[in-house]
């Protein structure tokens, strides 16, 4: 009997842990008793491609976190931002917290951004004495990172798949998520000016066993190992060619990506999201299934037509913005409005991105975190930018 509840409590902890997983699973098993399908219809309708790429680009990822790199850079740019001081050291220490996962997240995506720096900006700010910022500053870093996702193909997962599903010329691409880079910027830089001119009274800065504040900051100087750095960045360099096309064989570049982590650090599969590649499977399947039925696929295909940017950032508000590309692309050519769609639509509720859900299970294991609090201001601030973001992508013509 108390084997049997503590097996339903780590089910119960799992369910809650990984929402969205079980949701896909819930969905792709419902949509095998309402559509017809086969086994081998089944994998037709997984797309290995997306799998193989987005599995490369984590194991290359996880390689770089687990070497500090990351940690040094962070490390070093917000150790610089405590040499100054009164209103210009708050704002460059907001605005440095900010702009980290932003530009981050171009590259490692929205995720990996805010596993790495939200922690680091809940550190700086209670040694900085600035605990009065932590909460606006969380919210800010999760806008970041989903912004500066957006500008890059292999930014965020949604990005990726329509990249490769609409085979998207990397000129193309560029020329609409650029249209984003200068917004979100000025965005991102007037929210932390107007956080740097909080009255809210500093308390102490917290000061490190050897007597400087903030010395005891993460830092690797000494324990980067080079050639293992140099390893990752040829197996980064083989991801990105391969999603750019350069390599056509993505089975044969994640096989190699793969067997040259398994030489050089076989536990980093264990640091691999098992959980997010399931969930594209689930979605796959449910999505496919899905755009089988006629009835579903006319009542989506009417949505989509009248305003496919529109439906793509209201749904991810309900299922999360990489459901919601997964669903949608069956049913529409405009690869534009779907993906800038759920990319803007990643701001908004707690659901609206896995991002947003990294950063506030961040927060609010905080020694003094307040939930309600954060909440109310997480939501007024994110859809302020949603917003904002809608009404500017009307003016660029997007949709």
């Amino acid at each position: 009997m108390r084997g049997k509840k503590v097996s339903l409590g780590r089910l119960a902890a799992f369910a809650k842990r990984e929402s969205v997983l079980c949701a896909a699973i819930a969905c792709a098993v419902v949509s095998l008793f309402i559509s017809d399908w086969t086994p081998s219809g089944l994998l037709g309708l997984v797309k290995w491609k997306t799998l193989c790429v987005l599995a490369s680009l984590m194991l290359v990822v996880a390689g770089f976190k687990d070497t500090g790199v990351f940690d040094l850079a962070a490390a070093k740019l917000t150790r610089s931002s405590r040499r100054a001081s009164g209103f210009n050291g708050c704002f460059f220490l907001c605005l440095s917290l900010i702009l980290l996962p932003f530009f981050a997240a171009m590259l490692i995506t929205n995720d990996v951004s805010l596993l790495t720096f939200v922690p680091l900006g809940l550190f700086t700010l209670e040694r900085a004495g600035r605990k009065d910022l932590t909460i606006r500053v969380t919210i800010l870093q999760a806008i970041a990172a989903n912004l500066g996702s957006m500008q890059t193909p292999f930014g965020n997962p949604h990005n990726l798949e329509c990249f490769i599903h609409y085979d998207i010329g990397v000129k193309d691409f560029f020329a609409v998520t650029l249209l984003f880079f200068p917004m979100s910027l000025i965005m991102l830089t007037l929210a932390a000016f107007l956080l740097s001119r909080s009255q809210a009274p500093a308390s102490h800065p917290v000061k490190a066993s050897g007597g400087e504040e903030g010395s005891d900051l993460p830092d690797g100087d000494n324990k980067l190992d080079i050639k293992r750095n140099v390893v990752f960045g040829v197996l980064a360099a083989v991801a990105l060619l391969t999603v750019f096309n350069v390599i056509p064989y993505y089975f044969l570049s994640l096989g190699l990506i793969a067997l040259v982590v398994l030489i050089v650090d076989k536990k980093l599969f264990l640091k691999l999201d098992w959980c997010l590649l399931l969930t594209f499977v689930c979605f796959f399947i449910f999505s496919g299934n899905l755009s089988s039925i006629d009835a579903v696929r006319d009542f989506i295909e009417k949505l989509t037509e009248r305003n496919t940017f529109l439906t793509g950032a209201l749904s991810s508000q309900v299922i999360c913005n990489i459901p919601t590309t997964l669903l949608l692309e069956s049913f529409t050519d405009n690869w534009k409005a779907l993906m800038i769609g759920t990319d803007v639509g990643g701001l908004g509720t707690p659901i609206a991105s896995m991002a947003n859900l990294i950063a506030i299970k961040a927060y609010m294991r905080t020694e003094d975190a307040k939930p309600g609090r954060f909440m109310i201001e997480f939501v007024a601030i994110e859809f302020l930018f949603l917003a904002t973001l809608i009404i500017y992508s009307h003016f660029v013509g997007i949709y």
